[in-house]
């Protein structure tokens, strides 16, 4: 199963082109969104962040009832199954280094509601075999479980590991799952990380064979906190801004003093430019990677960055150790 290319599903919002990706949790199809959702060619369901949505809501025959309204409206390129996360023991979300046989019973639950999701879709669209999960060797046990109970397309979900400040720490067991889930199952089986959404990162990611990813960080960003990026990933905030130069294929309509005056007083322009931005990047991505030189290029969107950059090479440590494509 040769995977091509890496998808970016982005928040959804309404003024986005129906063509761009984007992700939607099963808890948010109400009739409402699915007026505005008609017609999308690429909507990735999620299975909600479960530190806000209350568990017994997060079940399989809850995300198939959210999986066929959708389906009648716009194309459904995938469901992500349950990531159920370990028991809380700490306010602190290293899970790698809480006790084993509470992370078990957590993955053992995972992959039970996947099953039951399975059951339910049947073969109708791929579901992402997705664990909360967080170091090598669990990785490489469990993805090989679900493989042999019949899965071929597997995530995990990472947003908890990136809350507040991100650590080295933090990154490197994200690391660890991406690459024991590729050694455990090949380069190409497709892969969906949840829950990251920062370009420079996504470059890094995509690296290690991660064929698609979900995230809030370009949509949230203009919406809530008025942020809009350059190419490398840096934010600017907008009331700020005196003067704008961007390449994406919003920008290039405009001069800089329209981008000012727009990104100041329209919420959607940012969104726009955000959006637009990431797919540049993300097909300059692609492109390295067709032509063999992807390594390259994620050094150099990476090289500014002292955390980053020892983050990208401790995946390259890690690739060229454990993984073949």
């Amino acid at each position: 199963m040769k995977c091509k290319g890496f998808t970016f599903y982005r928040t959804f919002y309404e003024k986005l082109p129906k063509t761009t990706p984007v992700t939607v949790g099963f808890e948010a199809v109400t009739p409402s969104l699915l007026s505005k959702i008609k017609g999308y060619q690429h909507v990735y369901q999620h299975s909600g962040n479960w530190w806000v949505i209350n568990d017994s809501k997060r079940t399989a025959d809850n995300l198939y009832r959210s999986y066929l309204k959708l389906k009648n409206v716009c194309h459904v390129d995938g469901v992500m199954s349950i990531n159920v996360p370990p028991k809380r023991i700490r306010k602190t979300y290293d899970i790698w280094n809480y006790p084993k046989d509470i992370r078990r019973i957590a993955l053992e639950e995972s992959l039970r509601r996947s099953l039951r999701l399975k059951e339910l879709i049947k073969n109708e669209v791929p579901i992402y075999c997705s664990y909360e999960i967080g170091t090598f060797d669990e990785a490489v046990e469990w993805y090989r479980k679900a493989y042999d109970l019949g899965f071929r397309y597997f995530g995990a979900g990472f947003a908890a590991f990136l809350m507040g400040k991100a650590s080295f720490e933090a990154y490197k067991h994200m690391i660890d799952v991406i690459v024991g889930a590729k050694y455990a199952l090949g380069y190409d089986v497709p892969f969906h990380a949840s829950g990251v959404g920062s370009l420079r990162l996504l470059g890094i990611l995509y690296y290690l064979g991660v064929t698609s990813a979900d995230g809030s960080t370009p949509i949230r960003a203009a919406l809530s906190y008025g942020f809009v990026y350059d190419r490398k990933g840096k934010s600017y905030r907008v009331r700020d801004l005196e003067k704008w130069s961007c390449e994406c294929s919003f920008c290039s309509q405009y001069s800089s003093s329209e981008l000012v005056e727009m990104f100041k007083r329209d919420y959607t322009s940012r969104v726009l430019h955000n959006s637009c931005l990431w797919d540049l990047v993300i097909g300059e991505m692609n492109e390295a990677h067709r032509e063999g030189r992807l390594e390259d290029y994620v050094y150099n969107m990476v090289k500014d960055s002292r955390i980053l950059l020892k983050v990208f090479n401790y995946a390259r440590e890690m690739k060229r150790k454990y993984i073949r494509e």
